[in-house]
């Protein structure tokens, strides 16, 4: 959610000699307009390929794979896929998007931080790192500062609730942070398991890629207080959940994408999302 267009790339005759590609490319809907389709293969531009490599490299012993030439998984910053016909988005699938039998894995694939999730300049780790007082939005690079003017009243309310303790008592590891829209589920008789796709990796609490799901939920598909409860309410989810929305948010203001914005915003809701949180939090306080 909240991903820009970016300009469509073409892979070139080298990429698809490498990986095989003798079919017309198709460009896809979804992955920010950049991907194409090639038979049953879906190609991808990679902006941070150390942080696909890593990702990877642990999975060759556990899996078959075909890769390109050379046994490479990437050439020339594109990767190749295979396709899975399923259904994206999390609307009536929310209670199936705690993917904790993936994030099982992974942590036994990657049990410590790599060194691109700090660097990654892009607009979400930015406001990942806000988020959980890693750094300062004064500090941060291509701050649209209209779009911030706009959305400072939702954040400013979180942060009066923010628990600037709760960083420092959860247990990291390798997440995925953004779910919704990323799996892909199988409606037929007999259907697959749901494939999870477009890996955004971060070394985060696991609650903080489920409450992102619940955030997404609450801003732009439409779902209210039973969201929040399938989730849980207990306050450590609670504070969780503050802080999945308060980045979520965030990801607007920065390098900011007006035309994107002007086409989706009307669909997001986030005085909604916040007062729900707030109400839940305040409530069981009171209980």
């Amino acid at each position: 959610m909240g991903d820009r267009q970016d300009i469509r790339q073409v892979p070139s005759q080298s990429v698809l000699k490498a990986f095989n590609i003798q079919t017309l490319l198709q460009p896809l809907s979804g992955g920010r307009g950049l991907c194409f389709l090639a038979g049953d293969t879906v190609l991808r531009p990679l902006p941070h390929v150390n942080q696909e490599y890593h990702i990877a490299k642990p999975l060759v012993s556990t899996i078959p794979t075909s890769s390109g030439a050379e046994n490479r998984f990437i050439v020339d910053n594109w990767s190749a896929s295979s396709f899975v016909a399923c259904k994206d988005g999390p609307r009536g699938k929310f209670q199936e998007f705690a993917s904790r039998a993936f994030h099982r894995d992974l942590k036994d694939l990657i049990s410590e931080p790599p060194a691109f999730v700090f660097w990654k300049p892009d607009r979400w780790a930015e406001a990942d790192r806000v988020t959980w007082e890693e750094k300062s939005l004064d500090d941060v690079l291509g701050v649209n500062h209209d779009v911030l003017k706009a959305i400072k009243p939702y954040l400013e309310r979180l942060e009066e609730i923010k628990n600037p303790i709760l960083r420092d008592t959860l247990k990291y590891q390798m997440v995925h942070v953004d779910l919704s829209g990323n799996v892909l589920f199988d409606n037929t008789n007999g259907g697959r398991a749901p494939a999870i796709i477009d890996m955004a990796p971060y070394w985060r609490p696991i609650k903080f890629s489920e409450a992102v799901v619940v955030a997404d939920g609450l801003t732009g598909y439409e779902q209210g207080t039973g969201l929040i409860e399938l989730y849980g309410t207990d306050e450590l989810r609670l504070h969780v959940l503050v802080r999945a929305l308060c980045w979520r948010i965030l990801t607007f203001a920065i390098q900011s994408d007006l035309p994107w914005l002007e086409k989706h915003t009307l669909n997001i809701d986030f005085e909604l999302a916040v007062r729900l949180v707030i109400e839940v939090l305040r409530r069981n306080e009171k209980s």
